[in-house]
């Protein structure tokens, strides 16, 4: 999308938010008077999906997907490709530079493979990042070596892995002076928090003949699967994900209290929807639950079935909309002067699940992996088919999970 179409969809989506208020505005005074206005309703619903349409074109997740793979930006990049090309089309090695001859695990070659040109996997990274909305909103942490990442944090209950002896830090208690410090120190609880890395396969079989056909690109065929199957096993799992053999999800750390590397979640008081004319109140009470020092960089993630709801809610004084559509380049609209984020990995309102999260997602998840990507080429097993196997590293864990709020739209 050029810089012209870009300023013109932004002004068109602007125009669409406008025409939505008036429309809702129009279905809400109808609902006051005890009446339905079918026109005003069916065009609340128009518009909805067209300003999702609008904000998918500036999105730039879509933008990223869509644009071409230009993977000759440089004399080593084709150099490398070409060598990569011979190893899939032969299983040729000796082209390639020393570097991609590593092994993930170094071991032998028939066993590791070769680590894919960084020109094809910087740009299967780039793509995952776009189809992970947590990619960006989260702490990514990138491993050149090993298979886990760990560090220190403070013990919120129990014994911790190690001590650490500390002055208090409460100034109200203890004061020293410059000559004469205080001698009054805490015993604090250090535990070690662990986040493996786990591996995502990702197999082709591809025919001798498709392979032979001098019009078939395949480094282009494999880095789309490869991209895509990524991508969406990622973003389920940096979700949904148990801990075993894959990421540990976002919300799989929920609890209905405040405590501390746990989300709270706050409920709405009503089964898919808000409780009527508490929908400002709600989300004060949501906001307010999160600590201050959590509100830089703060942030909403919601579905797009909560995104519909969020668009109509007013300010109970001035009635004004709370919701502000893009107005810039970056694709990003806001509510109550957050930027929001889409992500469809949300499950419906009516399944009583979590519909919208609130907070620093910098603070809150923390992502691992490996850039590198290996390929294991394998015209044995499946003859007369060339069978390729594509290995990648991911890791993911809430780290603090008092940093974000949850919004569950049920009542109980």
């Amino acid at each position: 999308m050029s810089h012209e179409q870009t300023l013109n969809a932004i002004t068109e989506l602007n125009q669409a938010f406008e025409a939505f208020k008036s429309a809702n505005d129009a279905r809400l005074n109808a609902l006051e008077k005890k009446k339905t206005d079918p026109i005003a309703v069916d065009q609340v619903d128009r518009l909805n999906t067209l300003m999702d349409q609008i904000s998918a074109k500036l999105n730039p997740t879509t933008k990223a997907t869509q644009r071409p793979f230009l993977g000759q930006s440089s004399h080593g990049d084709d150099r490398e490709l070409k060598a990569f090309n011979q190893y899939l089309l032969t299983g040729n090695k000796s082209g390639l530079p020393v570097p991609e001859t590593k092994y993930l695990d170094g071991t032998s070659p028939e066993k590791g493979g070769v680590l894919m040109p960084n020109a094809i996997s910087q740009h299967i990274d780039d793509v995952v990042k776009n189809v992970c909305p947590l990619m960006k909103l989260a702490h990514v942490v990138i491993l050149n070596t090993g298979t886990r990442y760990r560090f220190p944090r403070f013990k919120a209950d129990g014994v911790g892995d190690f001590k650490l002896n500390a002055y208090l830090s409460d100034g109200h208690k203890h004061w020293g002076g410059v000559s004469n410090p205080t001698d009054d120190k805490e015993e604090l609880q250090i535990e070690m928090v662990d986040i493996p890395l786990h591996t995502i396969n990702y197999k082709h079989k591809i025919a001798w003949d498709v392979m032979e056909n001098l019009n078939f690109d395949l480094i282009s065929f494999l880095k789309k699967g490869v991209s895509e199957h990524v991508g969406r096993v990622c973003n389920h799992a940096f979700f949904y994900g148990d801990g075993v053999k894959k990421p540990k999800g976002l919300l799989t750390e929920l609890v209905d209290h405040a405590e501390q590397y746990k989300i709270q979640v706050i409920k709405t008081g009503a089964e898919s929807a808000f409780l009527e004319n508490k929908e400002y109140d709600i989300l004060l009470e949501l906001m307010g639950s999160l600590k201050s020092r959590y509100n830089t960089d703060a942030s909403w993630l919601m579905s797009r079935d909560a995104m519909t709801l969020f668009r109509g809610i007013k300010a109970p004084t001035d009635h004004r909309y709370l919701w502000t559509p893009n107005h810039s380049v970056d694709g990003t609209s806001s509510f109550l002067g957050y930027p929001v984020t889409q992500c469809d990995e949300f499950k419906a309102l009516s399944t009583q699940d979590v519909g919208v999260i609130f907070g620093n997602f910098k603070q809150g998840y923390t992502i691992v992996h490996r850039e590198d990507m290996s390929m294991i080429r394998d015209d044995m097993t499946s003859k007369p088919d060339v069978e390729f196997l594509m290995r990648y590293g991911y890791g993911g864990s809430v780290t603090n999970g008092e940093a974000l709020k949850a919004l569950k739209f049920c009542s109980a």
